[in-house]
């Protein structure tokens, strides 16, 4: 972890990125750059990500159930997602171009269920 982003220890850490940061779970991922305008089309589709870091648990289990809603005037265009992480355990092939994120077995993150509007 970094000082910038460090772990929770016990407390939950909740940090907003952009929709393409890869959030992966032994490192913080880069917050959101506020100073980077964000444009959409209209019609277009607007993503970013909260990424959520419960507590440190020796199984990186959540101890219960955790809800997440949206209210103001922007819950009827929000939907949310959830996404779990996975294990990878062959991430690339030995001797592999220099264009991979990371090379070694680990978790990664995966779509998991249907969106739900808000």
């Amino acid at each position: 972890m970094t000082e910038q982003n460090p772990a929770p220890e016990d407390g939950w850490s909740f940090v907003l990125v952009d929709a393409l940061e890869k959030v992966y779970p032994d490192a913080p991922p880069r917050p959101f750059d506020g100073t980077i305008p964000m444009s959409v089309f209209p019609g277009e589709t607007a993503s970013v990500q909260v990424a959520l870091r419960p507590p440190m648990k020796h199984d990186f289990r959540l101890s219960g159930a955790l809800e997440v809603s949206v209210d103001g005037p922007a819950a009827g265009f929000t939907s949310i997602s959830q996404v779990e992480l996975v294990p990878c355990s062959l991430a690339a092939f030995p001797e592999h171009d220099a264009g991979y994120d990371r090379d070694t077995p680990d978790c990664i993150r995966t779509y998991c269920g249907q969106p739900r509007t808000g």
